[in-house]
């Protein structure tokens, strides 16, 4: 006769660790969740992209301004060339200006508005004074915060 305790408490150890993270996670998604729900849009203007070595993809460091204050960010932008993407990126999109989002409770955290589901996400419209482009980063990536 075979002897299962062992394998029941390996079971028992992994059910009770399991049930932990999946407890953390949903508490950590509750409180972001309640951070970005009072969020209000500023203009941010994308100031350097980079591309660490081994990553796939482009960082795009952003800054933009409440009640006189300059905060920054870094959007990632995925993408499967990056030193191609790069150079077009860097003739395009420096210096232009995008939306920001930011929770009034702290606007220190901010996700600039780059891919249609962080629009989604948002629920704003595009502007469409910035089409040209979403079409080239949407043509390279799935945009990232």
């Amino acid at each position: 006769m075979r002897n299962t305790a062992p394998n029941y408490q390996v079971f028992l150890i992994f059910s009770i660790v399991l049930v932990g993270v999946l407890l953390a996670n949903f508490i950590k998604y509750r409180q972001e969740q309640q951070l970005w729900q009072n969020t209000s849009l500023a203009s941010g203007r994308i100031t350097n992209l980079s591309v660490p070595r081994g990553f796939q993809q482009v960082f795009a460091d952003y800054e933009y301004e409440i009640d006189g204050k300059v905060y920054s960010g870094r959007a990632g932008i995925r993408s499967k060339n990056t030193f191609g993407d790069r150079d077009l990126l860097n003739m395009t999109l420096i210096n232009k200006f995008f939306p920001v989002v930011y929770p009034n409770a702290n606007p220190s955290k901010s996700e600039m508005l780059l891919s249609k589901n962080q629009y989604l996400k948002f629920k704003v419209t595009r502007p469409a004074s910035l089409k040209i482009y979403f079409r080239i980063i949407d043509s390279i990536s799935n945009v990232i915060n």
